[in-house]
């Protein structure tokens, strides 16, 4: 029964962790001032040092060397109802959680160096208390205790070729480590420990059409991502697994038109490309349950939005954003077909998302400001009797956030 008990709550305590710790701290892709205020838009709409992370080619969006600081504050809810009448909902909640990032740029000739740095944790904990999980199929409540230390760091080059057209390369590397502890009762807890490191690329195009607007295409390879997790479960001797967890290839398009008037629009497209689950290739939080593997599915993503200049000459911005789940639960046949296929919320990217975000810009001759703010919902229903992980799953985010560009 232990065992059973180790595997199904080592299980639980990852897909935990990595929702309210890992994915909190480093949600989304939303780095830097512009891919924030543009709602995630940054493979079109970053320039900058922030750049690096999406499409490095963005260095060239302005021709002035400068540095930026961005800060904002995110509120997160995160709520799971059990098909269980007994079973209360479970929730995660974040009251405040700071977010982070500075970079920066310098131009010489037709060459820009960007870069940028975030943490993505500073070891403090974040608690749950009676939050349902299903063991032996059935729903009981546990308490969780998580922390993550991390950050992540990326370093880029582009070309400019005459006016139009640049080019750009860009590596991004992180780490992170993750603490949590999951209480069953008084005495039975389980203690696990992750550990992960690596670099990834990203190549990048921006071309400026005259009369018509300014084009952008990023890539961003596959990656295996080599991890280990320690588990120490009701006092047993510790257990060391080594995993892999999995990023896709991801292909990016996004269009800024030319001024109509007043008005500027802009709009970006990006495919995640997955592998088939594999026991080999999946995210930490199936990593222990061999019988749980994962449905990867490809994922469309799009964010269209617009900018109004002002007659102060400031900008008001406002933009919609819709993310579609990119895995869920599945078993494989020895053909390695899939044979049950579950949503089931593994953690914040296996929901469907809609991303609402205002921004206002205030330029100046030596400093830049921006403010904006974002609202997200994500949510996903796994009937009961589908997959092990039966519910309704729902998060909300509500992030405020300045930032400053300095030249």
């Amino acid at each position: 029964m232990h065992s059973r008990k180790v595997i199904s709550l080592s299980l639980f305590v990852l897909i935990v962790s990595a929702s309210t710790v890992s994915l909190a701290n480093d949600i989304f892709e939303y780095h830097g001032i512009y891919n924030r205020a543009s709602g995630g838009a940054g493979i079109i709409m970053g320039r900058g040092g922030e750049s690096v992370l999406l499409n490095p080619a963005n260095l060239w969006a302005s021709s002035a060397s400068d540095a930026y600081v961005d800060f904002a504050l995110l509120n997160l809810n995160y709520k799971v109802t059990t098909p269980e009448p007994g079973i209360k909902p479970g929730q995660i909640t974040i009251p405040v959680l700071p977010l982070p990032s500075v970079g920066g740029n310098y131009k010489f000739g037709h060459l820009a160096i960007g870069s940028m740095l975030l943490p993505t944790g500073i070891g403090s904990t974040t608690k749950v208390e009676d939050f349902p999980v299903e063991l032996d199929g059935k729903y009981q409540v546990v308490s969780v205790a998580a922390s993550q230390k991390g950050y992540k760091a990326g370093l880029g080059l582009a070309y400019k070729i005459g006016s139009k057209l640049s080019l750009g390369v860009s590596a991004i590397y992180d780490t992170s480590e993750t603490t949590s502890t999951i209480n069953l009762t008084e005495n039975d807890a389980i203690v696990t420990k992750t550990n992960a490191k690596f670099i990834r690329p990203v190549i990048g195009l921006r071309y400026v059409w005259s009369g018509v607007g300014t084009f952008a295409l990023s890539y961003q390879a596959k990656k295996e991502i080599p991890y280990t997790i320690s588990i120490v479960a009701f006092g047993a001797e510790p257990q060391y697994l080594e995993r892999r967890n999995y990023r896709p290839t991801v292909y990016g398009l996004g269009l800024q038109t030319r001024r109509f008037g007043a008005m500027r629009f802009y709009g970006q497209y990006s495919y995640e490309v997955w592998v088939p689950a594999t026991l080999f290739a999946q995210p930490p939080n199936n990593a222990l349950a061999s019988e749980s593997q994962v449905e990867f599915l490809n994922t469309h993503n799009y964010v269209l939005g617009g900018r109004y200049r002002l007659a102060s000459k400031n900008t008001l911005g406002f933009s919609y954003g819709a993310y579609s789940k990119n895995k869920g639960p599945g078993l494989l046949s020895e053909k390695r077909e899939i044979l049950m296929g579950g949503r089931g919320a593994q953690d914040f990217e296996a929901l469907d998302r809609t991303h609402l975000t205002a921004s206002y810009e205030i330029p100046g001759k030596k400093t830049d400001w921006v403010t904006y703010a974002s609202f997200i919902r994500g949510s996903a229903l796994n009937p009961e009797g589908e997959s092990p992980n039966a519910g309704y799953y729902e998060l909300r985010i509500l992030m405020l956030g300045i930032g400053s560009v300095f030249r």
